[in-house]
C-alpha cells in the first residue's frame, strides 16, 4: 500500500528506530526520528530485515513534493521497483551517519545533508544544496546539479 505522512508530520524521536515498509510513500509533513529506514516497492521483507524484490513497476516511490522533510540520526531509503524514483522538495538530513538513497529510477532532491552521502539511481537531479561532513558519492547515468 501507500503510506501518507500528513502535514502535521510524524515525530518518532521517542523511539530508537522507525522502519517504513510500503509500496510507496507520500511525505507532506516532516518525518523526524533517530534511525529511519524506508523500504519501498513490491517486496517481501523477512524478520531479519532482508528485502526480496518482487520486481514490481512504479513511477515514484517517495513523493515529498509538498516540502515534506526527513530529519534523523541515520536515514536509509531504498526503492526497489523498476523505474521507481524519489522526489523531494524538502530537506533530507542524516545527522550522525551516511545518508543513503538507492532507487531503480530518477532521484530528484532539493536539499540533502549527511555525515557522508551515498546516492544510487538511474538519474540524479539536485536543485539546491548537498552538504556532507565526509564524502559525497553519486552513482547515476545522468547527473544534473542546479
Amino acid at each position: 500500500g501507500r503510506v501518507i505522512i500528513g502535514a502535521n508530520g510524524f515525530d518518532a524521536t521517542n523511539t530508537d528506530y522507525v522502519n517504513v515498509i510500503a509500496k510507496a510513500m507520500e511525505l507532506q509533513g516532516n518525518l523526524v526520528g533517530n534511525k529511519v529506514d524506508v523500504t519501498l516497492g513490491e517486496n517481501t521483507v523477512d524478520s531479519n530485515g532482508t528485502v526480496t524484490s518482487k520486481n514490481g513497476i512504479n513511477s515514484v516511490a517517495i513523493d515529498a513534493s509538498n516540502l515534506g522533510s526527513m530529519y534523523a540520526g541515520q536515514i536509509k531509503i531504498v526503492s526497489t521497483d523498476k523505474g521507481a524514483g524519489v522526489n523531494s522538495n524538502g530537506l533530507i538530513y542524516s545527522r550522525d551517519t551516511k545518508l543513503e538513497i538507492t532507487a531503480d529510477g530518477k532521484i530528484n532532491v532539493a536539499k540533502i545533508k549527511g555525515n557522508g552521502i551515498e546516492i544510487n539511481g538511474t538519474e540524479y537531479a539536485q536543485s539546491e544544496l548537498a552538504s556532507s561532513d565526509k564524502g559525497i558519492n553519486i552513482n547515476a547515468a545522468k547527473i544534473k546539479l542546479d
